[in-house]
């Protein structure tokens, strides 16, 4: 049994683009579109912050189990809602709040 530390990789690159402030706005945005379109679908949304300050969309199920954290990565110049599982949501906000509702609450 070994208890060295496991050797690291090198550092993830970063977008620039999504470190400043007018990057993360931009990202809230979107998210803020995807919360309404939830709102309006009657279910229920919030945006957050993670300590560095990127903003996130908590989406929440009508069990916990099916809550769902919608995180913004940029591509080609775009800013695109992604699942926790890293796979791209609709770039349509209205088509991806029905998705996201399809995961939260199943049964509606």
């Amino acid at each position: 049994m070994s208890f060295d530390r496991p050797r690291r990789h090198g550092a993830p690159t970063l977008d620039a683009s999504r470190t400043d402030s007018s990057g993360r706005s931009e990202d809230e945005a979107l998210l803020g579109k995807i919360a309404a379109e939830l709102e309006s679908l009657g279910e229920r949304a919030t945006i957050r912050r993670t300590g560095s300050g990127q903003p996130f969309l908590s989406a929440f199920g009508a069990i916990t189990r099916f809550n769902e954290e919608i995180t913004t990565v940029r591509r080609d110049g775009q800013i695109r809602a992604m699942w926790a599982w890293d796979e791209e949501l609709p770039a349509d906000p209205r088509e991806a709040a029905a998705a996201i509702r399809r995961v939260i609450n199943p049964a509606a």
